[in-house]
């Protein structure tokens, strides 16, 4: 895995949470649509056997998430981290 950049965005609400194919040892992994602060739309992704796709089950119904995240040379947003933590750097 490769990452190009990372960066950290405040989420107001996670708008669609789609099961993608589970990993061979049966992780599940997940598509989120989410909005952003800004009111645009962000396409994320949960890495192959990590534990953040239960963390996005648990919290895909939270308002106010802080997701950082990494992008693949392919563009992909790979999750790294989610939390209800506001991030006050940005307010």
């Amino acid at each position: 895995m490769t990452k190009t950049y990372s960066e950290t965005i405040n989420v107001k609400r996670i708008v669609l949470l789609k099961a993608l194919n589970c990993s061979s040892s049966g992780m599940p992994k997940y598509r989120i649509i989410a909005e952003v602060d800004d009111g645009s739309f962000m396409e994320l992704e949960t890495a192959t056997n990590s534990i953040i796709a239960y963390e996005v089950t648990n919290r895909r119904y939270k308002e106010n998430l802080v997701i950082s995240f990494h992008v693949t040379k392919s563009g992909k947003c790979i999750i790294d981290e989610i939390s209800n933590e506001l991030n006050l750097r940005s307010a």
